[in-house]
């Protein structure tokens, strides 16, 4: 997957822009492997479930929803799917959501250069939920 980098470094560049954290990944031998085909089922069956609407009409309207990551994600359509999700659950008549798209970040958020504002946001979101 090089998604729109024309000149991939590997084929895992769209994990993240560091290219010291793509090295990590790539020398971790629990990463980077052929996934199973009960691996891509689940996926698809997650995935259809976010979309069902019995399933979302059984979602507690109370709960705090937090929505976050990069808007270079190949895996959330370059963040489009981060949008289309709050707007989901803004249909739902879910009030308490949060937002956040970090435009430079792609796949692991937690492990990009701005990763102290990513965890700061994180931890904010949670003690904010956990106060109130």
């Amino acid at each position: 997957m090089t998604w729109q980098n024309k000149n991939p470094r590997t084929e895992f560049d769209w994990l993240n822009q560091i290219p010291e954290e793509v090295d990590k990944y790539l020398e971790d031998p629990y990463c980077g492997g052929v996934c199973s085909a009960s691996f891509f089922k689940n996926v698809m069956t997650g995935m259809a479930t976010m979309g069902d609407k019995d399933k979302l009409g059984k979602i507690d309207l109370s709960l705090p929803i937090y929505i976050h990551g990069g808007a270079c994600d190949p895996v959330c359509d370059m963040g489009k799917g981060l949008y289309q999700l709050e707007e989901q659950y803004k249909i739902l008549g879910m009030e308490k959501i949060k937002l956040d798209v970090y435009p430079e970040d792609r796949h692991e958020i937690y492990f990009e250069r701005n990763k102290e504002e990513v965890y700061r946001n994180t931890l904010d979101f949670v003690l904010d939920q956990v106060i109130k």
